[in-house]
């Protein structure tokens, strides 16, 4: 399904957070108007080596390219409940009542809505029909959570190596690392093709494309927060019956439809505070969606002081 475009205005918000084609697509506008040019200016601090270098090239920028991945939305994405979007970017307002939406009412069936911009087809409670601004901000969630399902692209949503420490390479075929172990040191292959014996086990290479050293160095995350987390993956899958099979405590055995999809579409259902701000930091150092999550379940190792030398 493709939806409407978003406003300069929220293509900012997402250029903000480092996505390349968002920023593409306010180049783009920049020449309709002064407002629209000045909204461009402010999203260049944020990641001003890249995105200067990107005006510099703008002739070779592929900006219909850019549209085509932005608007075309995962049908897996439509067949989750609306709540599951109501973070980063739905205001406190509309977030409460969206989260309290029943699951039954899914992405799909505003799709209409979307479209034609005419509320009333919609099956929104009454007092979020009343919201003058419903259309675009739930445009920009979609969209938001859409990037994330699709993953890191070369150049619409690059890994942000210019503002974090990535461990390994993303195109990376096989890297070896050294790493301290009850006092002896070993080495182990990490094979796109391969397990990877320690510290995740059945695993593949994707995950560790996400860990950085800035993550390593300023996010705490014990064992009871991760199987809080865990309990919570799983209470999601149940609740969407997205998938008959039975979940394991790796959440990299979980099918693709869950593991691809943001971090923030469990935040409806964690009570926890500490663990809201822990995932928003985490999110801020470059785990994004919820396989990446599964470097939490050996967190405690891979932050020993040791392990991170090797790293380095």
């Amino acid at each position: 399904m493709r939806i409407k475009e978003l406003s300069t205005d929220d293509l900012l918000k997402l250029s903000v957070k480092g996505i390349n084609a968002a920023f593409f697509q306010l180049i783009e506008r920049s020449d309709l108007g002064e407002r629209n040019k000045k909204l461009m200016n402010q999203a260049i601090p944020f990641r001003k080596a890249r995105y200067k270098k990107f005006l510099l090239q703008k002739n070779d920028i592929d900006f219909k390219g850019s549209r085509n991945w932005l608007y075309n939305i995962s049908q897996d994405l439509l067949s989750l409940p609306l709540r599951s979007i109501s973070f980063p970017f739905l205001p406190n307002h509309f977030k409460g009542y969206i989260e309290r939406t029943s699951r039954t009412i899914k992405i799909i069936d505003i799709k209409d809505s979307l479209l034609s911009g005419k509320i009333e087809d919609s099956p929104l409670p009454e007092i979020l029909k009343k919201s003058k601004n419903w259309h675009r901000e739930l445009l920009l969630s979609i969209v938001f959570h859409n990037i994330i399902y699709k993953g890191h692209h070369k150049i619409f949503n690059m890994r942000e190596e210019d503002i974090l420490s990535f461990i390994f390479d993303w195109d990376m075929g096989e890297a070896s690392i050294k790493l301290n172990d009850k006092n002896s040191i070993e080495t182990f292959k990490i094979n796109k093709n391969l397990d990877i014996i320690f510290p995740l086990t059945k695993n593949n290479f994707q995950p560790l494309t996400y860990l950085t050293l800035d993550c390593l160095n300023s996010l705490k995350f014990d064992d009871q927060n991760y199987s809080y987390l865990l309990n919570i993956v799983r209470h999601f899958q149940k609740l969407n019956g997205m998938d008959n099979k039975i979940l394991d405590e790796n959440i990299l055995n979980f099918p693709k439809k869950i593991g691809n999809l943001s971090i923030y579409t469990l935040f409806p259902l964690i009570k926890s505070g500490s663990i809201k701000k822990k995932l928003i930091l985490a999110e801020s150092l470059g785990l994004k969606n919820l396989y990446s999550l599964s470097i939490l379940k050996n967190f405690k190792f891979l932050r020993d002081k040791e392990v991170i030398k090797l790293l380095n």
